[in-house]
């Protein structure tokens, strides 16, 4: 048989309270990263009030002296732990201590939560999130913590440096008669459960997180925490103590029930945000004008591009009849809104053109019936002011008749635009036969002043 030699294997067994099997051995090393919540179930279920208190104080004095009152404060702790999912008292004060009782308040909730017994742990779940955040606030008082769970050797798990053969050691393992097993130390250090265990730190990590942020539950980080639980499953197989294997599988379907409960938060959280944006577009399109602006247009464009990121966000497998059902009102509404542009653009041609024509007849009837009065009204006898008030009224007609033509020939073969195209017709007609009348006149007025 092979021999784990020089490697720190952590077999301890618990029966009844009783203390680890090899006495006076050195105890596991945790760090942010292989500590799980056993190991702080089993620092703290023996732990007073007064030894809570003290510990907390002491993680306070660490944090505040480590990395300052700037960055410890009850302001910053506070919202620190609410990140994790953990309850915060609002009541508290500013003062040094209370700090230390939001700290004691929240270790005795983790002790009583795992005296309860009860297999769902999401203030344990916190407290782990919050010990592997590396910039938390309190960073440097959870290394507080985590050096006296390593320095603790009552009922801790042991490191065996001497060759323990590795069939001897399954052996024992199958023979156990069913106490629940702690093992302590990271996945290099102790086969099978340590990977388990690892993996499943790592998937907790990711879904505490996640639980206080549905909406920032990415596919990214579902496909990690999905990993993870793989591994871990994978595992499982490779166990042979019965209780070991129970107890991290009953973990394993806690937190895939979780992870299922997110992803249904992330979906319902989605779901409400397209619809909105949905409705938005809806109304705004309602509201049209009959010829809406570029940017009236451009705002339902935004809120529908904003939906379809939206979308994206619904990456998983059971999002599927609920993106396929988002997706064809999203469609729709892109289908209507384009219709909506289409049939704008070919009323603002129409509206254009009117509008052009009737800015042209406005300006004709002003400036034509004030400069042909004037020209009736005029001494002819008076030559230079005569032949001036002649040549500014032919230069009105010719100035007219380029506007008109140009626009007359936009209205022929269009449908609604006849008599408007008749009466342009007739006016050009018109301003033609004044303009010869009125250069012959002119052309005389030369003569007689020669």
């Amino acid at each position: 048989s092979t021999s784990a030699q020089g490697i720190a294997v952590s077999q301890s067994r618990f029966h009844g309270g009783h203390g680890c099997e090899s006495a006076g051995a050195a105890p596991s090393m945790f760090d942010r990263r292989s500590i799980n919540l056993t190991a702080i179930d089993l620092f703290l279920r023996s732990k007073d009030r007064e030894e809570v208190e003290n510990i907390a104080e002491r993680m306070c004095r660490r944090a505040e002296h480590k990395q300052g009152t700037k960055s410890f404060n009850l302001s910053n702790l506070k919202k620190d732990v609410g990140a994790c999912g953990l309850p915060v008292d609002d009541s508290l004060g500013r003062s040094k201590e209370h700090k230390v009782k939001l700290v004691t308040g929240l270790i005795l909730r983790l002790r009583n939560e795992a005296n309860s017994g009860v297999v769902d742990r999401p203030l344990g779940y916190g407290f782990c999130a919050l010990i592997k955040k590396y910039e938390s606030s309190i960073a440097e008082g959870m290394q507080q913590l985590l050096d006296e769970i390593n320095g603790h050797d009552t009922e801790e798990p042991v490191a065996v440096t001497k060759k323990v053969p590795r069939e001897a050691d399954d052996k024992s393992a199958a023979e156990d008669d069913g106490s629940p097993v702690f093992s302590g130390l990271s996945a290099g250090h102790s086969g099978p459960a340590g990977v388990i265990i690892e993996n499943l730190d790592d998937a907790e990590a990711l879904i505490t997180t996640s639980e206080s942020d549905p909406y920032g539950f990415n596919e990214q980080r579902a496909s990690q925490a999905k990993e993870c639980l793989d591994k871990a499953i994978a595992e499982c197989e490779k166990l042979r103590n019965s209780a070991q294997r129970n107890d991290l599988l009953a973990r394993h379907r806690n937190m895939g029930l979780r992870l299922q409960k997110i992803e249904q938060q992330k979906g319902e959280i989605v779901q409400k945000k397209v619809e909105e944006l949905f409705n938005k577009a809806n109304i705004a399109m309602k509201l049209f004008p009959d010829c809406p602006k570029p940017e009236e247009i451009k705002e339902v464009e935004d809120l529908l591009e904003e939906a379809r990121l939206e979308l994206k966000e619904l990456f998983a497998n059971n999002y599927d009849t609920l993106r396929a059902g988002l997706c064809c009102r999203h469609r729709k509404l892109n289908e209507e809104l384009q219709k909506k542009i289409n049939s704008s653009e070919t009323k603002s041609e129409g509206e254009l053109l009117m509008e052009e024509y009737g800015d042209f007849e406005k300006n004709y009837s002003l400036k034509s019936g004030f400069l042909e009065d004037r020209f009736k009204k005029c001494d002819q006898s008076d030559l230079p002011k005569f032949r001036d008030v002649t040549e500014d009224l032919k230069g009105f007609y010719e100035n007219s008749l380029r506007t008109a033509e140009p626009l007359r020939d936009k209205m022929i073969g269009k449908q609604g635009y006849e008599n408007e195209c008749h009466d342009l017709t007739v006016l050009i007609d018109k301003m033609r036969k004044l303009i010869n009348t009125l250069e012959e006149i002119v052309n005389r007025v030369k003569q007689d002043n020669r």
